[in-house]
């Protein structure tokens, strides 16, 4: 991250990224939904609507 960048502006470069690397059905279904709240490092800690996607992500997407 730039010192100018923000963390929203990060976010979508990471979500872009990880757009090419899921299904699309995972991407709609799970990442679309989480915000960032804050990046530390190689790290983002993020938010998950519902317990029902935060399940599904550390399920089905823990190693991307």
């Amino acid at each position: 991250m730039t010192h100018s960048e923000s963390l929203d502006e990060l976010w979508m470069r990471v979500m872009t990224a990880l757009k090419d690397q899921v299904l699309g059905s995972q991407y709609d279904g799970y990442l679309r939904q989480i915000r960032p709240l804050k990046h530390e490092g190689v790290r983002f800690h993020v938010a998950a609507p519902t317990a029902f996607i935060k399940e599904g992500i550390e399920r089905n997407l823990k190693g991307i």
